[in-house]
């Protein structure tokens, strides 16, 4: 069993409760809140405690400001299973999908999801997402890993896409052509990483 501070926190598999903090150190996918509820649900996890690699997957994690990388099983990153896909990215070629896993309306601070759920007719985001993120993760639709630059590179290509909604000659057609595609993206990333001193 293994300690996670930084991690998305399930309801316990054996007794349900809430945030639990411990999960099986062998898959890696089942979450308890004791040891002694790990003990107990063994029997019933140990059919499907299957460990390995090629079924993990790198995903984004946010909390705040924090932002980090998570390997979870890929089974996990079934966008039917509570992912919402995120419309800008995939306007701008690289399709992500985002999970929320503890809302709350609590400000102020920094929600580096906002920029990810903006609508690309209008600029804004949802009250939902405008009013608190919470716990979020973001995954990419084809069960690739999902790298923390990859993160950042897509989140500061679309903050910097929000100029050009504050011009009262925006043209959204010709915004969406020029802008929204993985041509510009990439164009942007380039440049960027040359300026951190990113290898590509």
């Amino acid at each position: 069993m293994s300690d996670s501070n930084n991690s998305i926190h399930e309801p316990c598999k054996a007794c349900a409760q809430e945030n639990a903090r411990f999960r099986c150190g062998n898959c890696k996918s089942i979450w308890y809140c004791s040891k002694e509820c790990q003990k107990t649900d063994w029997k019933n996890h140990k059919p499907n405690c299957n460990y390995d690699a090629e079924k993990l997957i790198s995903i984004v994690v946010v909390n705040g400001d924090e932002v980090f990388d998570q390997k979870v099983p890929k089974f996990e990153v079934d966008p039917t299973n509570g992912w919402i896909p995120c419309v800008i990215t995939e306007m701008i070629g690289i399709p992500v999908m985002v999970k929320r896993w503890a809302p709350y309306t609590k400000q102020p601070h920094r929600e580096l999801g906002i920029f990810y759920m903006v609508d690309p007719v209008s600029g804004l985001a949802g009250t939902e997402w405008q009013m608190g993120c919470g716990v979020i993760a973001f995954a990419q639709m084809n069960k690739t890993d999902f790298p923390v630059q990859l993160f950042w590179d897509l989140y500061s290509y679309i903050y910097t896409l929000m100029d050009y909604y504050g011009d009262e000659n925006f043209d959204y057609e010709k915004f969406k052509k020029n802008q929204l595609n993985y041509k510009s993206f990439r164009e942007y990333q380039i440049e960027e990483h040359k300026l951190q001193g990113i290898i590509d």
